[in-house]
């Protein structure tokens, strides 16, 4: 407590008997925005489940020569490691 100050009256709480208690929570208030209880939510409406995101391909391409001295360009899916090999 701080030095100099008288500490305020406390109004007295009242006190529930149990019955009202049990009223209360039986009955509890409408909050706006609230969720709405599981029993008020329609039977009808299912969950709508998200579509899958379509990941595009991560590819790589470049050019290459080959043994015989043929320039060709390479395709390949660094994901799945494919290739296509096709002549320039």
């Amino acid at each position: 407590m701080a030095r100099g100050k008288a500490a305020e009256p406390v109004e007295p709480v009242e006190e529930l008997s149990r019955e009202e208690i049990d009223a209360a929570a039986a009955d509890p208030a409408e909050v706006e925005g609230a969720e709405p209880d599981a029993a008020e939510v329609d039977e009808a409406a299912e969950p709508v489940e998200p579509k899958p995101k379509k990941v595009k391909a991560r590819m790589e391409t470049f050019d290459a020569v080959r043994p015989d001295g043929t320039v060709v360009v390479v395709k390949r899916n660094i994901d799945t490691g494919e290739q296509t090999v096709t002549e320039k």
